[in-house]
């Protein structure tokens, strides 16, 4: 379980700036960053839903249960890096 965690955050992230550079929203700003990461948890939630049907009906509760945690903290780092910029460059003359 903690290799899958593990694997899903590198996952997520790598999504997540892939979907960044398709929007060319390359930009580290809270609106860039909610945009993104909302739209890698779709494609996670129904990429998953699929593998974890293993031939069956889609199961995209348990995919969004198993990448909601990975894509928060992902958010959480793009957020805080945000902030930081934006507050480095609020101080510079």
């Amino acid at each position: 379980m903690m290799l899958f965690f593990v694997g899903a955050i590198f996952g997520v992230y790598l999504i997540s700036r892939f979907v960044r550079l398709a929007f060319g929203k390359n930009k580290r700003t809270y609106k860039a960053a909610l945009i993104a990461d909302s739209v890698t948890l779709a494609i996670a939630t129904i990429v998953g839903g699929y593998g974890i049907a293993d031939g069956g009906p889609p199961v995209f509760q348990q995919a969004f249960s198993a990448y909601f945690l990975p894509v928060a903290i992902v958010l959480a780092f793009d957020l805080v890096n945000a902030y930081a910029i934006s507050r480095k460059t609020r101080n510079e003359p």
